[in-house]
């Protein structure tokens, strides 16, 4: 019996996540930076798998588009993203947003029904992603977000918006100042302001 999609990428997720099987080590910015291990396959394995998975799903009509959202909540489900540390999900959310806009429109009504503690991941995983189309996801979601009663939430859009940087970033974290009800929140969207304004 022929396997369907959504089986298609949960191989693709369980194939991503043991060719992504990092070894750590100490990086002169002070994190620590994912490397493949010598059991592991070479980046462009891993690059050429995820492009192979994304490329089958670049038509993505909306069903396809809800079960590539639904498998990288699985993913997250078993393997939260941490910052610092390469996860699966960033290299298939990378691809999709690339190549998939119907991916793209759909992610933010996603993210939206997603639980705070979701919510504060996917911005912190979109900004790390360091793509242009990322950051205009961030900046959008984070916008909301600032102004939401969780405190983790509010800390990681800050956070996000630190990570994607420019005159928008900006603009939203110094409209935050004055509204922040946390002191500690507010000095810290204090200094990110600063440090992007030099």
């Amino acid at each position: 019996m022929p396997e369907s999609a959504t089986e298609r990428l949960h191989g693709a997720f369980r194939t991503a996540s043991a060719l992504a099987s990092p070894t750590r080590r100490y990086s002169p910015s002070g994190l620590h930076a994912p490397l493949l291990g010598s059991a592991s396959a070479s980046p462009s394995t891993f690059e050429k798998h995820v492009f192979v998975v994304v490329q089958q799903y670049s038509s993505l009509d909306t069903p396809r588009t809800t079960e590539l959202l639904e498998s990288v909540s699985r993913s997250l489900d078993s393997d939260p993203f941490e910052p610092g540390q390469s996860h699966p999900a960033q290299a298939i959310v990378s691809s999709a947003i690339e190549t998939a806009p119907r991916f793209v429109s759909a992610l933010p009504n996603w993210f939206r029904a997603a639980d705070h503690d979701r919510r504060a991941e996917i911005l912190l995983l979109l900004a790390h992603l360091r793509l242009p189309k990322a950051a205009a996801l961030v900046e959008e979601l984070a916008a909301d977000e600032l102004d939401s009663r969780s405190f983790a939430l509010r800390d990681a859009a800050v956070h996000a918006l630190e990570i994607v940087g420019g005159a928008r970033a900006v603009e939203l974290l110094k409209r935050r100042i004055d509204e922040e009800p946390d002191p500690l929140l507010r000095d810290y969207v204090e200094r990110v302001v600063r440090d992007l304004t030099r």
